[in-house]
């Protein structure tokens, strides 16, 4: 982290919150609120949310149309 600025980082974040990574929302929008003036706790959150994606790589959200119900949600 100490090589990669913060900003940077929170951006990469939210791309992937964006494309592949929904759960992270929250998380990364309370980085993303202090990339003016990050101190060491924002980017120990920073630290945190990166080893939790590579923690979670494998799991993912599948959306399948289901004929009994509108919309299903299941977590693989």
């Amino acid at each position: 982290m100490s090589h990669i600025s913060y900003a940077s980082a929170v951006g990469s974040l939210m791309y992937a919150m964006v494309c592949i990574r929904p759960d992270l929302s929250q998380a990364i929008n309370i980085v993303r609120k202090n990339m003016h003036d990050p101190d060491t706790s924002h980017r120990e959150m920073v630290k945190w949310i990166l080893r939790f994606i590579k923690g979670t790589i494998d799991v993912g959200l599948i959306f399948e149309k289901d004929t009994n119900v509108k919309q299903v949600y299941k977590v693989c």
